[in-house]
């Protein structure tokens, strides 16, 4: 139905209000220019659809979402509706059904509900080795796009496709060597994507506009069960909302995405807690996009040479490489390289302002009740495990500033100290 001439003109004025208040605080408010781009870039999608509620039920989303921040998100939020355009659904009205779900042996029956709604174009939360992903029929464009609007992802951010055969793997990939060939042959099913050239009958939102797809298998047994039933790849980035700290439990997915999916299954906490490996076969020496659990040491010892992605075209084939990601609403301070007596002093400078996290494995002994404390073992695997949860853990005690002690980045270490460092507002190494 045609927007009536009142109603589009009303629409225009709310989206052109929203876009002079927010291009005026992007340059002094980190926080309001992640928001702010994000609601550009939906602007922008919903322009070239040549719908104008769409605009509004978009940032309607992201304020919703965002009320926290600042007043004038609050104002907007009551102004705009959250809802899906296409589908004339309120989002507040959702509602978001959890499962319990045994990891070591999966219901069939709710593995089949689950199944049920992808293969109806739902959206479904469920486990996997990594973090939670959020799933959606790979093959169903109109299902994809719901999984950007659920996040507020970013349109030129491609999504992970996840398979449950090699023989899946087929309908969605061409061009298949003999070195991905032999790197399934070694890491699947686990945390290593491998990036190929794209099947046409893809949903094309997958890719973001790319003639490549990110694929893998991932190593758990509900997200198995969930792909075969489905019959169908499940396009799948984390369970969260954009740019926040990865889920690894359901419960983290309930706290970002309530009311916005159709269903989570809880399966339980993530076995390695970061996101996949993520490398290049189409280039003529593999590159790799992504660090994270399976390390470029070991990938060479399967197929040779291997290089790491420097360019900006490289980068964007694969998700998490180009935005700001895994970041709690505190400020971040990774501090590299500090013994005992350093870091009780800065963490004493910050405690004059307000609460502070801290986040590490060195010992600290201040006596104060301002500052909360999450230990974690000197080890990549403890890091992995529970590095967001801890950063969700501190930032719902609204402090000024969560610290980070870093880790080696031997090994599986670099995995970890990246996604730090990409949370972080600051980093400080000693000299």
């Amino acid at each position: 139905m045609a927007e009536s001439p009142d109603k589009a003109k009303s629409s225009m004025a709310v989206i052109h209000l929203i876009e002079k208040r927010f291009l005026r605080q992007i340059s002094n408010r980190p926080q309001i220019g992640r928001i702010g781009r994000i609601f550009a870039d939906a602007s922008r999608r919903a322009f070239r659809n040549q719908s104008f509620y769409e605009s509004i039920y978009l940032c309607g989303d992201f304020c919703n979402s965002v009320a926290h921040s600042n007043r004038f998100c609050r104002m907007v939020a009551a102004l705009c509706p959250r809802r899906d355009a296409r589908k004339g659904i309120t989002l507040a009205a959702m509602k978001t059904i959890m499962l319990q779900v045994n990891a070591a042996q999966p219901s069939a029956a709710t593995i089949e509900q689950a199944a049920a709604m992808i293969r109806g174009g739902g959206l479904v939360a469920f486990p996997t080795e990594t973090v939670y992903g959020l799933g959606a029929d790979a093959m169903n464009e109109e299902a994809v796009q719901k999984i950007f609007t659920a996040k507020g992802r970013p349109a030129d951010n491609p999504l992970i496709v996840h398979v449950s055969s090699r023989q899946m793997l087929e309908r969605v990939a061409d061009e298949i060597s003999a070195q991905t060939k032999a790197l399934i042959e070694r890491f699947w099913a686990g945390p290593l994507t491998v990036v190929l050239r794209r099947k046409p009958e893809v949903a094309p939102t997958v890719s973001a506009g790319l003639q490549t797809i990110a694929v893998r298998m991932p190593k758990n047994k509900i997200a198995l069960a969930l792909i075969e039933k489905a019959d169908t790849p499940i396009a799948a980035p984390s369970a969260n909302f954009s740019g926040r700290p990865s889920p690894t439990t359901a419960a983290h997915v309930l706290a970002d995405l309530d009311g916005r999916i159709d269903m989570i299954l809880d399966g339980g906490a993530t076995r390695i807690g970061i996101e996949s490996t993520v490398i290049d076969m189409t280039a003529s020496v593999p590159v790799i996009l992504r660090p994270g659990w399976i390390t470029r040491e070991a990938i060479a010892e399967v197929i040779g040479e291997v290089r790491q992605a420097q360019s900006e075209d490289e980068l964007k084939r694969s998700p998490g490489t180009r935005y700001r990601h895994y970041s709690p609403r505190a400020r971040v301070v990774l501090l590299v390289g500090y013994a005992k007596e350093s870091i009780e002093k800065i963490c004493r400078e910050s405690l004059e302002q307000s609460i502070i996290g801290f986040i590490g494995h060195t010992p600290i002994t201040i006596d104060d009740s301002k500052i909360v404390v999450v230990p974690l073992s000197n080890s990549a695997e403890d890091y992995a495990r529970h590095i967001y949860g801890a950063m969700r853990e501190l930032d719902a005690q609204n402090p000024s500033v969560i610290v980070v002690e870093a880790i080696s980045e031997e090994g599986e270490g670099a995995a970890v100290m990246e996604r730090i460092c990409r949370a972080a507002s600051e980093i400080r190494i000693t000299s």
